[in-house]
């Protein structure tokens, strides 16, 4: 029951930071500290790092592979070619689904340095890195305006990577 809590108050908070504030926020900093708790490091000192790291990871945008994707345009050129993120280069700029992928790994990434001491931070590259293009995916077929998806999207992607990073380290 703990680790649903959890699991639901990482959906909402990162579509509280990405709805409300954008960048390293309040709401970023708490998640990151639900993930450290998720990993069993919630009230020890590793916790700020965690935290602050996973905040960092938030930051870069992934708005412009995220909108073309919920258009269903995943290949074509989208209506403002200088709207790419910064980090969207070479097949990052043609696919979206790629882009979101790669969006997710560098967001857990950001944790990585930390995996020395805390393995467990590995898990949150590739639950991060499926999060991002399922929670575009699961909501593609709703009946929806694109704004909505969005909405939902970030709460699914939230809720996703930490379902995913509680099962593999339990």
């Amino acid at each position: 029951m703990y680790t649903l809590l959890l699991i639901l108050a990482s959906a909402l908070l990162d579509r509280l930071r990405g709805g409300l504030l954008r960048g390293m926020n309040f709401w970023a900093l708490l998640n990151g500290w639900v993930i450290a708790t998720i990993l069993g490091y919630g009230l020890s000192w590793w916790a700020a790092g965690i935290a602050v790291l996973f905040a960092v990871g938030s930051m870069p945008g992934w708005g412009e592979p995220m909108g073309r994707a919920l258009m269903a345009t995943m290949t074509a050129p989208g209506p403002d070619p200088e709207g790419y993120e910064w980090w969207q280069v070479g097949p990052l700029k043609r696919k979206s689904w790629l882009a979101l992928t790669g969006r997710g790994a560098m967001w857990g990434a950001c944790l990585l340095p930390l995996a020395y001491w805390i393995p467990q931070v590995a898990w949150v590259v590739p639950a991060y890195a499926i999060a991002f293009p399922l929670s575009v995916a699961l909501t593609l077929p709703m009946p929806f305006d694109g704004w909505t998806r969005w909405r939902i999207s970030e709460a699914l992607r939230g809720g996703l990577a930490a379902a995913l990073i509680a099962y593999a380290v339990s």
